[in-house]
């Protein structure tokens, strides 16, 4: 029983250990365990020791601050106790078929000791040696009692008596040795059963508890919420301040419910009682997350100064300290104070926090800060570009996918994917259009292969900007690759923002066909681009190419130029057949092409469309 308790326990504890303890080895075999009363005890302190690091076990989940990594583990230590308790019932019939074939033997053996009368002594040895031997392998209580009723027989019977009590008793020998054998097997497979009900129970236990502990968990920080604090009374304190019902914890839940219902007044309700009742020095973790939230719920409002208070105060509080999830949320605050400034148009305080953070966290060996620090110097790059700065734009981002671009991580992938896009069209705008191609072509390399959406999208969006590229150099043929390329890529996937890009592309497509396939050609890819897309801006350029084409009135141009909401912004630049409408065309069509085009590019003004169109109202 010790042997197979051990086996059963030393699974279990191997399964559970299994993410922090990577290196260790599963047991993959039973050990022999010799007949001597020190291997006994030292079984005794491997059992001991097995149950210290279930104790351990169930602490250290206590203290696991990711919930996927706990269910993870759960899951690992489940499949490893299933598979134990698999290789357990085996072992138990195994082991019964070798009883049954033990017990023929026996048979066999007194059968041969019934005919040769003239060798009792030898004879009755072999036999009390066989059950002997039978009945320690198999730890049964039978072996005392067969060999003292054979010793006694021998002592008491003549041979020939000895033969006739042989030949008559053999059956109940056998009997009830099948019996002992079968009431502990019987018995192994009961304790085995309750072994299996306890563990199993242990584990459904540390779910729930992690399962409440859910409640408690930020959708973006996932730290588990600590506070000890007690339920208060109704009554005053000794400073005369009336006491709440509701715990720390229980308003931080109910904030969380309310953000994620858009309650965002009810929100920061919660999130002000929560500051009021926790210590930020007792409770950091919680404090600074609160404060997290709140800056980031008044942002919902568009209150922005007060999301930079919040901010502000977090970072004031928590810049020096040494505690490395206390310095996540700091620069979590920081990255979001510089996105802030950026909305308001203050560049400068936007830029001052990208730099105060990159400075203070570049050489932390936080995975989670790291993916500030990434933010940051996307962020910083979007700034200098709008400040009109390309050179230290292109810098931020170069610096940025230096520095990160052999990381595995997913979120710092996003935003190396997205520094690479957004060099090209810094290019682009400088005109240095190799340049261009090349980070599009650098970031299809690397990326294509990546099962993130988000990175994805990037990828989709660089082989539709590589094919316009490509158009604007005169080279149909290759933009034409770039494009199919994306179409084989992307044709079955669902997701919105990659429908749009290939919807993009294929208007970009039929516009580029002007120069170099007939009407008829343009035609059908008009309409494929037409039928792939609901986006106004895109359709009314469609109409307009067929207007080229004078397969459209320019009163159905205008009607289409009318149906783009007014606070969409106009992309769409006509670069790559402009001396194609300036050489093709004359007289009023060449007045009222000019005049879309100066639509699109200068002024946005539709009514002033419909004059210089001469459109009545």
């Amino acid at each position: 029983m010790r042997f197979f308790l051990f086996v059963f326990l030393w699974g279990l504890t191997s399964a559970a250990f299994a993410t922090t303890a990577p290196n260790s080895t599963p047991v993959n075999s039973a050990p022999i365990i010799a007949n001597t009363q020190n291997s006994q005890d030292l079984m005794y302190q491997q059992l001991f020791s097995m149950q210290s690091q279930l104790v351990r076990l169930d602490e250290k989940l206590q203290q696991q601050k990711s919930l996927g990594n706990d269910f993870k583990t759960l899951e690992a230590a489940q499949q490893a106790l299933k598979a134990q308790l698999a290789n357990l019932q085996t072992k138990l019939e195994t082991q019964e078929k070798l009883q049954t074939n033990q017990m023929s033997g026996i048979d066999g053996r007194i059968s041969d000791i019934a005919s040769n009368t003239n060798i009792w002594g030898s004879i009755f040895t072999l036999f009390g040696l066989i059950i002997t031997v039978a009945a320690v392998g198999l730890g049964f209580n039978a072996k005392n009692r067969a060999v003292y009723e054979a010793k006694q027989a021998a002592n008491t019977a003549s041979e020939s008596h000895m033969e006739k009590w042989l030949l008559d008793n053999k059956g109940k020998l056998i009997s009830e040795t099948k019996v002992e054998l079968e009431k502990v097997s019987l018995e192994l497979k009961e304790r085995a059963e309750k072994l299996e009900a306890e563990a199993r129970a242990a584990l459904e236990k540390i779910k729930q508890e992690q399962q409440q502990a859910w409640d408690a968990l930020l959708a973006e920080n996932k730290d588990v919420v600590t506070s000890k604090r007690n339920k208060e009374d109704n009554t005053a304190t000794k400073h005369n301040k009336p006491k709440v019902y509701q715990t720390a914890q229980e308003w931080f839940k109910a904030g969380i419910n309310a953000f994620a219902n858009s309650e965002y007044d009810e929100a920061l309700n919660a999130w002000n009682k929560v500051l009021g009742l926790v210590d930020s020095e007792q409770e950091p973790m919680l404090y600074a997350i609160t404060m997290i939230n709140q800056g980031i719920t008044y942002g919902r409002q568009d209150k922005l100064e007060n999301a930079l208070r919040s901010y502000a105060t977090l970072i004031e509080q928590f810049k020096d300290s040494s505690n490395e999830e206390l310095q996540i949320e700091v620069a979590k605050a920081m990255t979001n104070q510089g996105v802030i400034y950026g909305q308001q148009g203050k560049l400068d305080d936007a830029l001052s926090s990208f730099a105060t953070l990159i400075e203070q966290f570049k050489g932390s060996s936080s995975e989670e800060i790291q993916i500030q620090v990434a933010r940051a110097m996307y962020n910083q790059g979007i700034a200098y570009g709008q400040q009109g700065k390309p050179d230290e734009e292109l810098s931020s981002y170069a610096t940025l996918i230096e520095q990160f671009k052999g990381s595995s991580n997913e979120e710092i992938q996003i935003q190396v994917a997205k520094a690479m896009i957004n060099q090209g069209i810094a290019y682009g705008q400088q005109g240095k259009l190799d340049n261009e191609i090349r980070s599009y072509a650098t970031l299809i390399e690397q990326f294509k292969g990546s099962a993130n959406e988000e990175v994805q999208i990037q990828v989709a969006e660089a082989m539709c900007s590589q094919s316009a590229v490509y158009g604007l150099n005169k080279d149909f043929l290759t933009a034409l690759k770039s494009h199919s390329m994306l179409l084989e890529a992307f044709h079955n996937s669902e997701n919105s923002e990659i429908k749009k890009i290939i919807a993009n592309s294929k208007a970009n497509i039929a516009e580029q066909a002007l120069l170099y396939e007939t009407p008829e050609q343009v035609l059908i890819r008009v309409a494929e681009a037409e039928k792939y897309s609901e986006n106004p801006q895109l359709l009314a350029v469609m109409q307009f190419i067929r207007f080229l084409l004078d397969d459209k009135t320019i009163e159905e141009v205008f009607t289409a130029l009318t149906k783009i909401p007014t606070e969409m912004e106009l992309k769409w630049a006509f670069r790559e057949i402009n001396d194609y409408l300036t050489d093709n065309f004359e007289g009023i069509k060449q007045q009222q092409i000019q005049a879309v085009v100066q639509y699109f590019e200068q002024h946005k003004d539709i009514e002033k469309l419909r004059v210089e169109l001469g459109i009545k109202g």
